[in-house]
């Protein structure tokens, strides 16, 4: 067991057991109060049991293409294309995941 397993589960020992325990308070963005339907769906979507592992594997995909890239391959070449496929989708999902967590949880200040 890695350490931030252990770490991980000792968080979820001091919260009572529950994974995730998130609470939406306030108004988030000036906008968005407790009720609002979009906050909610943001919540469901960041309290599923699998957004943080599909976060995660979403860094690592980037991090390998990031070492895939370089400026000694053949800009007009398979690779070249490809890597631009999955850079512009990878920026999409990481600014979809950005947005969903400012409006769940506010950008600067919550309440």
């Amino acid at each position: 067991m890695s350490m931030a397993q252990m770490k991980k589960m000792e968080l979820i020992e001091s919260l009572g057991g529950d994974q995730k325990n998130i609470k939406i308070i306030g108004r988030s963005l000036l906008l968005f109060g407790n009720k609002n339907c979009l906050r909610n769906i943001c919540y469901h979507i960041v309290k599923h049991k699998y957004y943080d592992s599909v976060v995660l594997i979403l860094i690592g995909i980037s991090t390998i293409l990031l070492t895939l890239d370089n400026p000694n391959i053949d800009p007009m070449g398979n690779l070249a294309d490809v890597l631009r496929i999955f850079d512009v989708s990878l920026t999409t999902l990481f600014t979809l995941e950005c947005l969903i967590n400012m409006i769940l949880f506010g950008f600067l200040c919550n309440g």
